[in-house]
């Protein structure tokens, strides 16, 4: 499968014409394609039965652009991977002041299975075992028996999709379940879970069950990317500020004792699954989901991840290596004396520009204005107050305006 748009609209390998992301994922899949390294999971032995030859890329972009290569379509279970969604429902859902005074926001450096707590005695984080755990027993604490119902559905609006659940996994999820059990009843002891213990972990059980596809979790990636709002459907999904922290969460946790090397590497928010899934996310740009179920010892996919560190070097991508010079928001400068006019001036008119133009000030600003070129402008004006009455900002070539540039600018 090539890349294609929402619509369906494919562009074939025949094709002279392609966009180069589509090319550098052909020869991205076509390079790491005959990587076997790697093992596919078999704690559950529902997993085990992946074909581990399968393996798909797709990338998803903010404006609704689908790029697809390889085994895309092919479904499996998000696994870990739901760890993220259902932490911003819970956020969403209970607010940040509950979730955060039951569930940590802070690496664990162990595996994602560990029974360890804190020393308070809260998860480490919600990308862990015991932190999801917890933050599906918060959902079951506001919805009930209805407390799947709504992840699922919740999941779905992410995916721009109706999902379904897997339940061969499910049941095989369930009878082999018991350090789950473990962890769960440990949270219980400390009232980080309340109500029961066994609903609660059928819910756990049935999130991670859920089938999705590479081009799924790329679309949930993209929602991610998008501040919250479906890319495809247009529908907002979640809130900014659940976006954020759930952002801010995968980066420092969502690859489990791999997440610093991680970071220091690939530098995208991101979240890996033992069904063979990652999802990564560049805010404002793109969601990635990948599929390919030989897990290294972490339990990440190993050609998942050749493929995420390719696409973030090849393209620049890492979070932290971004450039940009606030002056290029200024297009140009001048006072009005240097501007021809369409109008018919009368004459009088006319000699009170010629003798006071130099008191009046035009920027014209470009681009999106961020916090540094706000701020860079408030300066500009403040060395320019002496020698101007008046200031015209020209904002027609503005297509955004800030959060934090609109703070600088009342300030």
């Amino acid at each position: 499968m090539d890349a294609r748009t929402p619509a369906g609209s494919a562009f074939r390998s025949e094709d002279v014409a392609r966009p180069p992301l589509s090319r550098f994922l052909q020869r991205c899949h076509a390079e790491i394609a005959g990587d076997r390294t790697g093992a596919v999971a078999d704690y559950i032995p529902e997993l085990a039965k992946a074909n581990p030859d399968h393996f798909g890329i797709s990338v998803a972009t903010t404006d609704g652009y689908i790029y697809e290569v390889g085994d895309s379509a092919v479904p499996f279970t998000i696994q870990s991977i739901s760890k993220a969604f259902v932490f911003s429902l819970a956020l969403e859902t209970i607010g940040a002041e509950k979730v955060e005074s039951l569930i940590g926001v802070e690496p664990s450096g162990e595996a994602f299975n560990s029974i360890r707590l804190r020393t308070d005695n809260r998860p480490f984080n919600p990308m862990v075992n015991a932190g999801a755990i917890a933050c599906s027993g918060l959902v079951h604490d506001v919805e009930g028996s209805g407390a799947f119902d709504r992840i699922l559905e919740t999941l779905g609006r992410f995916a721009g999709r109706t999902l379904s659940v897997d339940e061969a996994v499910f049941a095989s999820e369930r009878a082999t379940g018991d350090r789950n059990r473990a962890i769960a009843y440990l949270l219980r002891n400390y009232a980080v879970v309340k109500g029961d213990v066994d609903s609660v972990l059928d819910v756990y059980f049935r999130q991670c069950s859920v089938l999705v596809t590479a081009r799924d979790i790329a679309v949930m990636a993209a929602t991610l990317a998008n501040r919250g709002r479906n890319p495809l459907s247009g529908e907002q999904v979640i809130s900014p500020y659940a976006v954020a922290r759930t952002l801010s969460v995968m980066t420092s946790a969502g690859m489990y004792d791999y997440a610093g090397e991680w970071i220091y590497r690939v530098g995208l928010p991101a979240k890996s699954g033992v069904g063979g899934g990652i999802v990564a996310a560049l805010p404002s740009q793109l969601g990635l989901g990948t599929y390919a179920p030989l897990l290294d010892s972490h339990g990440n996919s190993v050609r998942g991840l050749k493929v995420c560190v390719a696409l973030s070097s090849h393209f620049d991508l890492h979070l932290f290596n971004r450039s940009g010079d606030v002056r290029n928001g200024i297009a140009a400068e001048y006072n009005i004396g240097g501007v021809s006019s369409r109008r018919n001036r009368q004459p009088h008119e006319q000699t009170i520009l010629d003798e006071h133009h130099q008191y009046c000030h035009v920027y014209e600003l470009t681009g999106a204005l961020t916090f540094g070129v706000i701020e860079y402008l408030s300066r500009r004006l403040v060395q320019q107050r002496p020698h101007s009455q008046f200031v015209i900002l020209d904002l027609h070539r503005v297509p955004t305006i800030t959060k934090a540039a609109g703070q600088v600018s009342v300030s």
